[in-house]
């Protein structure tokens, strides 16, 4: 009988490749109905219904072959993995893949019962900055992520410098070899592998297709797309090896022990259910190399002896210590609405630039187009600035309603707290936790989701009003300046930042040389946050940006039926016009309380 290694390969095997041969399979047949069916006759229909339903017939039968496929044999990663998907799981796994570049993340993993949190405190998050540090790798923020399907063994490296590391994964691995994982993915950020990954695949299948579309012969000529993807997808996955090959041997100096980078490959293979060889054509199309290729490379570069490369690969059992997470907050009520709120963003955007492109497409079929579109332009940029902000004003009570019952605190000011006064960003958003604020004489009572405090008043204390952060519509906070550092707090209820002032300045004028007993001052962690500019020019934002050009563009071309350079023009300069505060904000210094990486 074949072991479980073996049988999970070959499961993913072909459930990897039966959409891309699914999709060859079909172009054949597409192609032909293309060039033998009238299909404005047959639907009599204009030229924008013809080009909906020819590009859905392109893609829908290979994705519904593919989605049966994965709710038929939904029982073997259930078996192998003691992973459950049901039929609907899949489904709405297939639907979100397709709309992957189109929405975040977080939207899309939770498809898979995936969900994502922040690792921005604790001992494993200051040791990934050290070797961060250690690589020369601008790193910006690590999310642990956690599958409620059955475990994830697995780690990435993201265009926007981000590490993800899978929860059960650090449960598993040794500390050393964990410094190893995270000393990869570090590699892969430090040399820019995962743009070069996905050039590696554009690149040869335009190149082959361009080649392909120059032979005199009319089938290859017709279906150079199709002639064209074979050898770009070989080649694409002998980059995607020496990529590999390459962090490999970047997590090796950077732990300073490849011995340990072998055992870590290692132990992945085994807890993902890997065969450490390939063979046959999987040796040519995957696009990892096997453990024995990674391990002989390894062995090589640092002259390690085959003899103790054999013993490395056997996985030691021992009883280890893993490194440990801090508390987990994914039931946070704040963490959930900054879900909910990048979701619904996105899709406020995405209307807000539709919309005046489309009109402005109409209206320039009978109107002049300068005219026309400069008034887009301006209309475009007032509603991506004004809208998202009037339905965050709408929804404040129902989270103030949340957060105040969770804490089970009715009185005091609900506010936003940031341990810092320079304006930083915390997953996307310029605060840290929310809670609820009290002044009790001369004691300032703070609880929130991540932390609580107690603080007495002194006459050294100082309070004042500051912006939360650089931006077109002005929004105040009020930063305290104590000897325990400077902290901000911006009200989130219906208090105002000239309330909540005056408030503070009554907490300092009524000192009491002898401070309550037993009171909690602040102790903020060491955590992970960015500046305006890099939250600005991070990877997701400038996706964003190339999402705002197609939505517009689309949407002009349904309208007028024409494809014109104007509405991405437009879509992506109101975008650029709306960032540019952050864009060019200049960081001042940072003060020494606020522990920021």
């Amino acid at each position: 009988m074949p072991e479980r290694p073996s049988v999970w390969f070959r499961y993913m095997r072909v459930s990897g490749w039966l959409l891309p041969l699914c999709a060859l399979s079909w172009v054949v047949l597409y192609v032909y109905l293309i060039g033998h069916v009238d299909f404005y006759e047959l639907f009599r229909t204009d030229s924008n219904g013809v080009l909906i339903f020819t590009l859905v017939l392109l893609a829908a039968p290979p994705l519904l072959a593919w989605l049966a496929f994965m709710v038929f044999s939904r029982s073997v990663p259930r078996i192998l993995r003691g992973v459950e998907r049901r039929a609907g799981d899949v489904a709405a796994q297939w639907f979100w893949v397709l709309v992957s570049f189109f929405l975040t993340a977080n939207r899309r993993d939770a498809s898979y019962g995936v969900h994502c949190r922040p690792l921005d405190s604790g001992q494993l998050r200051d040791r990934i900055f050290e070797l961060a540090a250690k690589a020369r790798t601008p790193l910006k923020r690590v999310l642990i992520i956690r599958s409620s399907n059955g475990p994830v063994m697995n780690a990435a490296a993201t265009s926007a410098s981000t590490i993800l590391l899978a929860e059960d994964l650090i449960r598993s691995m040794p500390r050393a070899e964990l410094d190893a994982v995270v000393a990869h993915e570090l590699g892969h950020l430090r040399h820019r592998h995962v743009p070069l990954v996905l050039l590696a695949n554009i690149v040869p299948l335009l190149l082959f297709g361009w080649l392909a579309s120059l032979v005199q012969i009319p089938f290859i000529a017709l279906n150079y797309i199709l002639v064209g993807l074979p050898p770009a997808i070989l080649t694409g996955a002998f980059l995607s090896r020496r990529i590999e090959r390459a962090a490999d041997k970047a997590a090796s100096a950077t732990v300073e022990d490849p011995e340990v980078a072998i055992r870590m490959l290692a132990r992945l293979t085994q807890l993902n259910l890997l065969p450490s060889r390939w063979t046959g054509w999987d040796v040519t199309v995957m696009s990892h190399p096997s453990l024995e290729q990674r391990a002989a490379e390894i062995a090589r570069q640092f002259s390690i002896p085959q003899p103790r490369v054999l013993e490395l690969l056997r996985v030691d059992d021992a009883p280890f210590e893993p490194y440990s997470l801090p508390h987990d907050h994914s039931d946070s009520v704040w963490d959930a609405h900054k879900q909910r709120v990048s979701v619904r963003n996105l899709a406020i955007y995405l209307a807000c630039l539709a919309l005046p492109s489309a009109a402005a497409s109409q209206f320039a079929l009978t109107m002049p187009d300068i005219p026309i579109w400069v008034a887009a332009a301006v209309l475009t940029f007032c509603a991506i600035l004004l809208i998202p902000s009037l339905v965050r004003r709408c929804e404040m009570p129902a989270l103030e309603r949340r957060i105040r019952g969770r804490l089970g605190e009715a009185g005091g000011s609900l506010v936003a707290l940031r341990p810092t006064s320079e304006p930083r960003y915390y997953g996307g958003y310029p605060f840290w936790d929310v809670g609820v604020v009290r002044f009790k004489g001369s004691v300032l009572y703070y609880t929130g989701e991540r932390m609580s405090f107690s603080l007495h008043s002194s006459p050294t204390f100082s309070v004042s009003l500051m912006r939360v952060a650089p931006g077109w519509l002005q929004s105040e906070a009020v930063s305290f300046d104590t000897f325990y550092g400077t902290f901000v707090m911006s009200p989130v209820d219906v208090t105002t930042p000239a309330a909540l002032l005056n408030a503070a300045r009554s907490w300092l004028r009524t000192y009491d040389s002898e401070p309550a007993p037993a009171l909690s001052p602040p102790a903020f962690p060491t955590i992970s946050c960015v500046g305006p500019r890099q939250a600005a020019l991070n990877g997701s934002i400038l996706t964003v940006m190339l999402l705002a050009g197609l939505t517009s563009l689309a949407a002009s071309a349904l309208v007028s039926g024409e494809l014109s350079w104007l509405p991405p023009l437009v879509a992506m300069g109101a975008m650029a016009a709306e960032l540019a505060p952050l864009v060019t904000y200049r960081k001042t210094a940072m003060p020494a309380a606020s522990n920021a990486s």
